[in-house]
């Protein structure tokens, strides 16, 4: 696919950041100020114990843990990672959410990661969210409003990348330099669901 984007040499705006090593003009999500927003929110509620959750390593999700990490360092707090051994290993990750010290609070690149977590919380008879806080990312209200506890989540401005994107993609289209070839769009908000009440 990129060998042919490549080939191509026509205008392309880019929607995301998981392929940083291509050189394209983007419009994305600002993984930073979503991880930020998601540290905020526990914070907010006044939660003493930290952690973080992904099931895949990449350039989303290291950007928003870096950022949720860094908010709870400059508060004093630690953030336990999660992923950084045998992430998708259901029986392994049991018995590390109930070494957590608790209650404690879990934020998630997404909200396929939060729901995958929430299942393994309850397979290890943690109680959500009174043991274990879980805020996801995306607002996919498919996933966040069919679990057994709904989720929390923040959401990011879909609508404005899109259209955002198509405005930048009408310049190239139009031979218009570009100013600014990278365009972070901030997260709109979290919509507050049982998972962190």
């Amino acid at each position: 696919m990129v060998a042919f984007v490549k080939k191509a040499q026509v205008p392309v705006v880019d929607l995301s950041i998981w392929r940083d090593d291509i050189d394209l003009p983007r419009v994305v999500a600002d993984n930073s100020a979503i991880g930020q927003l998601g540290a905020e929110h526990f914070l907010n509620m006044g939660h003493q114990h930290y952690a973080w959750f992904a099931l895949n390593n990449d350039p989303v999700g290291k950007m928003r843990y870096v950022a949720y990490s860094e908010r709870l360092a400059k508060a004093n707090l630690k953030c336990i990672r999660l992923d950084t051994t045998l992430c998708k290993d259901a029986a392994y990750m049991i018995k590390r959410l109930r070494k957590l010290p608790k209650p404690c609070a879990i934020y998630s690149k997404s909200d396929n990661d939060a729901a995958w977590l929430f299942n393994v919380c309850m397979d290890a008879n943690l109680r959500v969210p009174e043991d274990i806080a879980i805020l996801g990312t995306d607002d996919n209200r498919l996933i966040c409003e069919n679990q057994a506890v709904p989720l929390s989540s923040i959401r990011h401005d879909l609508k404005t990348i899109g259209y955002e994107g198509a405005k930048m993609l009408g310049k190239l289209m139009s031979s218009q330099k570009l100013k600014k070839t990278l365009k972070l769009i901030l997260p709109s908000g979290i919509t507050i669901r049982q998972s962190t009440n």
